[in-house]
């Protein structure tokens, strides 16, 4: 927990200026996260899971730096920059190809334009559609229309709250994540629960 070496940083002084408050917090937030990323790093080369040469572009490089350069600037939520991470160790992966590279890249780019309720519903619906998550009926599997996915969405993430799902869907559309819906229902090329292909 960084709580405690936040608590020390407030000295009197420092309390008396909001403004330096802020920004003493912010600076060690930014820099815990950015000392557990390379420490994550480092255990993760040493136990040989990645490689850390041999690439086939220059994503691996790039993404590196821009996700350094992402966490000190935007200080993301922790949820966000752990599927940064997660993708990011994807790319450098030992077994990564070529079209790994470039397709880790492009996700990481993406994650980045999320939300923490975004990724919530994506995963939420990645865990129903491969049979992870809540128990639904096969014909609601099947379904496009509108009300049973952001339901079931909803009691997947478990805030049961369909309202919260329907809050974030446009952006999720615009990402080209999940299809848009015309009234109750999506338009899909299959009729299926699923996210975009």
């Amino acid at each position: 927990s960084i709580l405690p070496d936040l608590v020390g940083l407030l000295t009197p002084e420092v309390i008396d200026n909001p403004h330096l408050v802020i920004a003493k917090v912010g600076i060690a937030v930014v820099t815990k996260k950015i000392t557990s990323f390379i420490q994550e790093f480092k255990e993760k080369e040493k136990s040989g899971e990645i490689k850390t040469s041999g690439f086939k572009t220059d994503f691996p490089q790039q993404s590196f730096l821009e996700i350094l350069k992402y966490i000190n600037e935007k200080n993301p939520p922790e949820d966000k920059l752990k599927a940064i991470k997660s993708l990011f160790f994807k790319l450098i992966d030992k077994t990564s190809t070529e079209q790994d590279e470039l397709l880790y890249y492009q996700l990481i780019e993406v994650c980045k334009d999320l939300t923490v309720e975004d990724l919530l519903i994506l995963k939420a619906d990645y865990q129903i559609t491969t049979g992870k998550g809540v128990t639904i009926k096969d014909n609601e599997l099947k379904t496009n229309n509108n009300a049973v996915w952001t339901i079931r969405i909803a009691e997947q993430v478990g805030h049961k709250i369909p309202e919260l799902v329907r809050r974030r869907e446009q952006n999720l559309v615009e990402q080209k994540l999940i299809y848009p819906r015309d009234g109750d229902n999506y338009h899909t090329s299959g009729g299926t629960f699923a996210t975009t292909p």
